[in-house]
């Protein structure tokens, strides 16, 4: 006997229920996740124009889906102007801004503290509520 057969029916259509939303709520997040990496993937076109190249990407499944990412590149050689100028010509895209907007911070953080480092690498996480981690090498 397996636990379906201990359950009365308004129970066995409760968990019906239940199961049946989580799977909306799941179909819904892997829809997010897709516009968001529409979004990522328009913000990479802009970074390749800077010499950004991704290291490396990995998508994980579950409730919420996610999609975890970096981007390399030397924040030396970064115009600050630019970037500014492309935050306000992206306003719509929330991982164009996300990035932009860390690199613009990080940027000014790398200027300040004379750090003895060209390099940028970004660790993206994509998904309901993204996310980024920078470090200098």
């Amino acid at each position: 006997m397996g636990w379906r057969d201990t359950l009365n029916v308004p129970e066995a259509a409760a968990v019906a229920s239940a199961l049946t939303s989580v799977t909306d709520v799941a179909g819904m997040a892997v829809d997010k996740l897709l516009e968001l990496l529409d979004e990522y993937g328009k913000a990479v076109a802009l970074l390749e124009k800077f010499g950004f190249k991704v290291d490396a990407f990995s998508v994980s499944m579950g409730i919420p889906p996610e999609a975890k990412t970096s981007i390399e590149g030397s924040i030396v050689k970064l115009p600050e102007n630019e970037l500014k100028e492309l935050i306000e010509s992206h306003k719509d895209n929330k991982i164009v801004g996300l990035i932009l907007n860390t690199l613009v911070l990080a940027k000014q953080v790398h200027q300040r503290v004379a750090l003895p480092f060209d390099a940028i690498c970004l660790h993206l996480t994509i998904a309901l509520k993204p996310g980024i981690q920078w470090e200098f090498k």
